[in-house]
């Protein structure tokens, strides 16, 4: 029998289509273990070597093909190199939580073309997923330029104060509440990499979802009591009602669409995110200016809109992002909800939700913002592999 382990079993599984998780729970190991099989970090045990050739004998290996280096008759710019390693410790830590491994791409990896030329347009233009490749594709970039305008128009906005007009306060509130967010839903748009979702149609889930998440949070408040003399637990609440609200909406799109990878459902969540986002932080404007003044509407515009992009929006994507990742092992059905692999994710965004609403700290938000993005680049790590992972058995069927 031949013997099969390091970068042989990734790809035999990529060969036969076989994800990381359903190699896992048939051989009876956590992903994380498989993982380290294939980046040669540990061997499986002799009893596992068997194991490994029956699974993949039902698949049509017969131990006598040469799987050290695929046989495609594809041009040599095609082949996939192996794939990076991130070497940062905490990434890491948080991609082994979610049963990752080693995160394939770090934070400066994500922004790494934002000061090259693009063609014009290129972020909009549709790839064949089949010639993504994780160690060379292009990297988000618009999102920076969307920023830099949106940022300039909100610093410059605040010179039309001098006016006294309606207008002028109209128009910082507008762009305060919305610079940072579209920022974060460009960079998502940008991201999913399987470009199966329009612009236009991601916002649409924007505006509708934004309003209908904050509708059933409404609902929610209105069912159950989340009173309680101790702070934490009455935000605990509401992190658990305002996480929920936006996830079940974010899946109705996702139902609807008929998503199954993790990229595009952590975009629609993003996107439910950063319209619950814009409209909630214009009912608090809208609120500070009749209670309080023109002077308490201003801070509270600025504070959110500096604020706002480690909040709402990537605690919907990793919730979004979450849910598929399970559903891929579980099947795609509501119990899902209630698995606890799932919980276990879910529970992320619940508890920074709370923590953010209990300890008004700009070091607390600072960690907060830290702690989120790291789940959040987790995730989308776990995103890119599974389309590298599809791209890589496109190539394999074509042989």
């Amino acid at each position: 029998m031949k013997e099969i382990k390091g970068n042989d079993i990734y790809l035999l599984r990529v060969k036969y289509g076989v994800t990381i998780d359903e190699l896992a729970i048939k051989m009876g190991v956590s992903a994380q273990t498989i993982n380290r099989w294939e980046l040669s970090l540990e061997d499986p045990t002799p009893q596992q070597q068997v194991a490994l050739f029956n699974v993949f004998s039902q698949q049509g290996f017969t131990g006598k093909e040469d799987v050290s280096e695929p046989q495609s008759t594809e041009p040599k710019q095609k082949k996939k190199s192996p794939r990076r390693h991130s070497k940062g410790r905490f990434l890491n830590f948080i991609s082994g939580y979610i049963g990752e491994g080693q995160a394939v791409l770090r934070f400066k990896d994500f922004f790494s073309d934002t000061f090259k030329k693009h063609k014009p347009g290129s972020f909009l233009s549709t790839k064949r997923i089949e010639d993504f490749d994780i160690n060379n594709f292009e990297k988000p970039y618009m999102y920076f330029r969307v920023l830099i305008v949106l940022g300039l128009l909100f610093g410059l906005s605040f010179l039309t104060l001098k006016t006294n007009s309606t207008w002028s306060l109209f128009l910082i509130t507008i762009l305060g509440t919305i610079f940072l967010p579209l920022t974060f839903f460009v960079f998502m748009y940008e991201i999913n990499v399987f470009r199966n979702i329009k612009l236009s149609t991601c916002i649409g889930i924007l505006v509708l979802g934004g309003i209908g998440s904050i509708v059933l949070s409404w609902i929610f408040y209105g069912i159950i009591n989340i009173d309680s003399p101790f702070a934490i637990i009455y935000y605990l609440g509401v992190g658990i009602i305002e996480e929920t609200a936006k996830l079940l909406i974010a899946l109705y799109f996702i139902r609807k669409r008929r998503i199954t990878s993790i990229l595009p459902a952590m975009l629609i969540g993003a996107s439910v995110g950063v319209g619950f986002s814009i409209f909630e932080s214009l009912m608090y404007a809208v609120n500070y200016f009749t209670e309080s003044g023109v002077q308490a509407m201003l801070e509270v515009v600025v504070i959110r809109s500096i604020l706002a992009i480690g909040g709402h929006e990537t605690w919907a994507a990793i919730s979004a992002g979450a849910f598929i990742k399970v559903a891929k092992k579980r099947g795609y059905r509501a119990n899902v909800l209630f698995n606890g692999e799932f919980l276990k994710y879910y529970a992320v965004p619940v508890i920074l939700h709370a923590c953010w609403d209990t300890f008004s700290y700009y070091t607390v938000f600072a960690i907060i913002i830290v702690i989120g993005f790291t789940f959040l680049i987790a995730f989308l790590n776990a995103g890119l592999k599974e389309a590298d992972d599809y791209s890589k058995a496109i190539l394999y069927s074509e042989i």
